[in-house]
């Protein structure tokens, strides 16, 4: 699995700093930061080194001329702020999926709720959505939790966590507190699913930019070439089995600014584009304290798939576009 060895904060453009630092042993696999007309101005750049089994020790401080590097040993750190700049927003969301229905009783509900909030103090503002209620934090600061129950479902979420740890720590603590609050047995386990979702600031058309980054050199682009045409929608999904039995299955998804029916986003222009990696894992369970090492197992295959395939071959081109297209 490649590792984090090298942040560096430059104070210039970075257009074209991807091509610099690669080397033979070193490839440089996120761009973090674009100018002024890019997705978000934080001009960070990540090095992984493809062949080492273990991290560096630490991150060498550069010279006080703006381009000091964060030093830290803490490799689950680096890999949160690392997504984090590399996005307006990054988030680590958590799906729960049952066969039967939840209880619906006022007490119960509440119950669970609360026990929720003495383990995340914060997360005091109980909501009422359709077919879901909802416990969150408030949402005023960049990093925040919420919880939400469906009919057969429990979908948690911590945007813009500071650690990975800690990101994982809050959806291990609902999979502990949810079993026996709620009454779910080991076989009302249908799926359990982690997501890594990447939110990228884009002026541009959002459609444009996607299908320029993934497919502007490919026969596909070729398809769409039609007099006065206008691309509309690209949203792809990919998906792959990572086990023979297909039990676990990972999931690459874009998701494009809103459009109405005659392909305007006006209306939508302040929404970003989405990016989601999701590993899901099909089955029950043979013990219901098991749920947090599944969530763990997903999470590892996540990370090894954000950092091998995510990162530098689709947010990578899809925020040089952003840029090209902001230049």
């Amino acid at each position: 699995m490649p590792r984090l060895v090298s942040i560096g904060h430059w104070d210039h453009d970075l257009v074209g700093a991807l091509s610099l630092l690669e080397t033979p042993l070193i490839q440089v696999l996120m761009l973090a930061g674009i100018s002024d007309g890019g997705y978000n101005v934080k001009e960070s750049i990540f090095a992984w080194d493809l062949h080492g089994d273990q991290p560096k020790s630490s991150l060498a401080n550069l010279a006080d001329d703006g381009r000091q590097v964060l030093v830290k040993d803490q490799k689950d750190y680096v890999m949160a702020t690392s997504f984090g700049a590399l996005s307006t927003d990054f988030y680590l969301n958590h799906k729960l999926s049952l066969k039967m229905d939840l209880p619906t009783e006022r007490e119960t509900i509440l119950h669970f709720f609360d026990q929720v909030r003495k383990a995340e103090p914060s997360m005091d503002r109980f909501r009422r959505y359709d077919e879901e209620l909802a416990l969150e934090s408030s949402q005023r600061h960049d990093e925040y939790r919420w919880l939400s129950l469906r009919r057969t479902s429990i979908r948690t979420g911590h945007v813009n966590p500071q650690a990975m740890p800690q990101g994982y720590d809050f959806h291990r603590m609902v999979l502990k507190v949810a079993p026996y609050c709620l009454s779910i047995s080991p076989l009302d386990v249908d799926y359990l699913e982690l997501t890594f979702g990447f939110d990228l600031e884009c002026k541009a058309d959002h459609d444009g930019v996607v299908f320029n980054a993934l497919y502007g050199d490919t026969p596909m682009a070729q398809l769409l070439q039609v007099p006065d045409g206008r691309i509309l929608d690209v949203q792809p999904v990919f998906g792959v089995s990572l086990t023979e039995r297909g039990d676990i299955q990972a999931y690459f998804e874009i998701k494009t600014r809103k459009k109405n029916r005659r392909g305007n986003a006006r209306r939508y222009k302040h929404e970003p584009i989405s990016l989601f990696l999701t590993i899901r894992r099909y089955g029950s369970v043979r013990n219901i304290d098991d749920l947090a090492s599944i969530f763990d197992d997903l999470a590892e295959h996540a990370e090894t798939l954000a950092t091998e395939r995510f990162v530098p071959n689709l947010l990578t081109p899809i925020a040089r576009q952003i840029t090209s297209s902001s230049a």
